[in-house]
């Protein structure tokens, strides 16, 4: 790699990680439809940027937008098949569209994978009890 091409391979992952901490920042005040936006335009530059992901899957779920929480949680089951953080995500879109049961396969498989991670915990136990809910 030329030191031209490592420099701006440098400076993009300057710009992700600067857009990333933006992200937290407006998650952290409420704004997810900005948040949402930031980590779209991160996403442009780093397709496969995990963490990313996983916020922004948070984010339109928040939002209630359901078409684009399934297509995110799709994704997120791509990149990590073997992670739980895929099946919350679908676990928490079926729960969008108040389907508990078709959550359930879900939240098993993550607790599967992410028994030993306390968020993971909080967030399937969170999600059987939106299930759970009339």
């Amino acid at each position: 790699m030329s030191r031209i091409a490592a420099r701006f391979a440098a400076l993009r992952q300057q710009e992700v990680g600067a857009l990333f901490a933006l992200a937290e920042v407006q998650i952290a005040r409420g704004d997810m439809r900005q948040a949402a936006r930031t980590l779209e335009r991160l996403r442009q530059l780093d397709p496969k940027h995990l963490g990313a992901l996983h916020r922004l899957v948070e984010c339109r779920g928040l939002l209630g937008d359901t078409a684009a929480c399934l297509q995110l949680a799709e994704a997120l089951l791509d990149l990590e098949p073997d992670r739980p953080w895929g099946h919350v995500a679908m676990a928490a879109w079926c729960v969008l569209m108040k389907d508990p049961a078709s959550a359930k396969p879900h939240l098993d498989r993550a607790l599967l994978s992410g028994a030993a991670d306390p968020t993971v915990l909080l967030r399937v136990g969170g999600l059987h009890l939106l299930c759970a809910s009339p």
